[in-house]
């Protein structure tokens, strides 16, 4: 159960709860690092925010949402279409590297192969795994299903 200021947010196993979040607060609670929450537009089923677009997605929302994805759920490439950024940090951990992306305004944290260096100011680009991005209303924090 995952509880915020003493109300229930959602109850569910741990593997429920990481792979399905209920909101903006379960989906950055769960998950090291948490998942990225990036504030953009969403029209015609292509989310756009600075840096940043993903097309393909349900054309049935539209205006400010947030775009949810797991710094696991991107992957580095040299023809990717969802993210550019400029290369914040690189923090190498032993199994893994994590990557800090600025996109706009925004960082975006990444789960990057244990051997990946880059210099800090450079670009790099990175996909998302589109089955498995998740939208929340901009609003009320809820996901959009």
């Amino acid at each position: 159960m995952i509880i915020q200021a003493g109300r229930i947010q959602q109850i569910g196993t741990p593997d429920q709860i990481y792979n399905d979040p209920a909101n903006i607060f379960v989906a950055g609670f769960i998950g090291s690092p948490p998942m990225n929450l990036i504030e953009g537009d969403l029209r015609d089923g292509t989310f756009s925010a600075p840096g940043i677009r993903v097309d393909g997605l349900p054309a049935t929302y539209k205006g400010q949402i947030y775009l949810g994805v797991r710094p696991e759920d991107c992957q580095i490439t040299d023809n990717a279409e969802h993210l550019r950024g400029e290369v914040f940090g690189v923090e190498p951990t032993g199994d893994m590297t994590y990557l800090t992306l600025r996109a706009g305004d925004k960082m975006i944290e990444i789960k990057a192969n244990r051997d990946y260096r880059a210099p800090l100011g450079s670009d790099e680009r990175v996909n998302f795994d589109t089955e498995r991005l998740y939208l929340f209303d901009f609003e009320t924090g809820e996901r959009l299903r």
